[in-house]
């Protein structure tokens, strides 16, 4: 298990060099953007795909993350990854990062589905994931290892225990859904929808046509990062 993030810089290294790259929601964070990580290690060529608009305040941050790196040759597009229509809008890259964004997605199977639809070679994903068992002053919460957790069907005994668990042992002061009960509609990216555990998770990448290269649990065991090929 690995304790930081830093796998998904590893993976890009391995891969990348002389390819093209594209990152998938990397936006959030900023500096959370892999356009930089692929551009250091040789990628041909770079594109940073998004669902905010383009007057979004990120994207401008973005712009200036990357001239003050130097980085002028990239391309964007603004789009739920879902919505993409691959040989009408959008080229098919060789590697592909996408970090924190599938448990946000309402459709997690359907993104996961148009991820390998724009992968030449290579997915690198990193997701949030479920425990299968978080006990603490709250309560006992427990899944197998093949189950998901829907966050909307939370009990508020449930939503007790895990938010116990998110915010105090993990810190996380806002995992939308978890936190605090929000409403849920189709067209929201913002609140915690899905939480599969590590097996569900690699099995779902499996079922839309990738095969595991390699993968490990990091953010002290709370998120997968895989090395996935098509």
């Amino acid at each position: 298990m690995r304790e930081d993030l830093n796998l998904r810089d590893e993976y890009i290294a391995q891969v990348v060099p002389g390819k093209t790259f594209a990152d998938v929601g990397g936006l959030w964070g900023t500096k959370n953007e892999k356009i930089s990580v692929a551009h250091q290690h040789g990628a041909t060529a770079l594109t940073m795909i998004d669902i905010l608009p383009f007057e979004a305040e990120l994207w401008q941050e973005f712009y200036a993350r990357m001239e003050s790196l130097s980085i002028t040759d990239y391309k964007c597009i603004s789009t739920d990854i879902c919505d993409l229509k691959v040989k009408e809008s959008i080229d098919v890259f060789d590697v592909v990062h996408c970090s924190g964004v599938l448990y946000h997605h309402p459709n997690p199977m359907l993104m996961l589905t148009k991820l390998h639809d724009i992968t030449n070679k290579y997915l690198i994903l990193t997701s949030a994931i479920t425990q299968e068992v978080i006990e603490n002053r709250k309560g006992r919460y427990t899944l197998p290892p093949s189950a998901v957790l829907f966050v909307p069907a939370l009990s508020d005994e449930e939503r007790e225990v895990l938010k116990v668990y998110w915010r105090e042992d993990v810190g996380i002061p806002v995992a939308r859904g978890i936190i605090d009960k929000v409403p849920y509609f189709l067209t929201s990216h913002g609140p915690w929808w899905w939480l599969p555990t590590a097996q569900a998770l690699l099995t779902m990448c499996e079922i839309v046509g990738f095969k595991i290269i390699s993968h490990d649990l990091t953010w002290r065991g709370n998120a997968v990062t895989a090395l996935l090929q098509v």
